[in-house]
């Protein structure tokens, strides 16, 4: 089932999904199964270390034991200092006020990984929606939004970016640029020791 996301953009207010897409979704991909001689494809597993057990995709989640080794089904984020970590609301649970925006130049510095098309029923609103992106865009600007799909202390960041007809959605996170500093690099003078070479003598005799 399709979930939508409420966006509130000054005081209209209107229901849209988020459609993903990629290179793959595009242009397509090869696949290369492997197949018993029965024609059964076989699956990809993982081995512990000891070689005693068989781990199917999905069975190395996060799972947390104490020390007894019972299974733990709720746990408490904290920080180093043994604060508790306050999680970002998932944003399904109330509407999202677009009302944040980036520079294109802050754009270049996101680390991207995913993206989306954005849907609605009611296209009179996205129109207008794409038209306010656009606007922004001529500005140097982009809209943008905390990405959560659950409650959750990583939040990422979701921006909107008009491309003709669509508004497309990339969610990643924000990598500041690291400033090296410039070092001086000393180069001591070695002198050169000069080499005696012996006189030769041209007397004619």
């Amino acid at each position: 089932m399709v979930r939508n996301l409420s966006l509130k953009l000054e005081d209209v207010e209107f229901k849209a999904n988020l459609k993903p897409f990629s290179r793959d979704s595009t242009y397509g991909r090869m696949i290369i199964e492997k197949r018993t001689e029965e024609g059964s494809v076989l699956q990809h597993v993982y081995l512990t270390s000891d070689g005693t057990h068989i781990l199917f995709s999905g069975g190395i989640g996060s799972s947390y034991l104490d020390k007894s080794g019972n299974h733990v089904p709720k746990i408490i984020d904290v920080d180093e200092e043994g604060k508790v970590i306050p999680k970002t609301s998932s944003m399904y649970k109330a509407p999202i006020n677009l009302e944040k925006t980036i520079t294109i130049e802050d754009y270049f510095g996101y680390d991207i990984e995913r993206s989306y098309v954005l849907n609605s029923e009611n296209l009179e609103e996205l129109t207008l929606l794409l038209l306010e992106c656009k606007i922004l865009l001529e500005k140097g600007q982009l809209f943008k939004f905390k990405y959560a799909y659950k409650d959750t202390i990583k939040p990422l960041e979701a921006i909107l970016i008009p491309k003709d007809e669509n508004i497309i959605v990339v969610v990643g996170k924000y990598e500041p640029p690291i400033m090296l500093e410039v070092s001086e690099i000393k180069y001591e003078e070695e002198e050169e020791e000069e080499e005696t070479v012996e006189e030769i003598d041209f007397d004619i005799w």
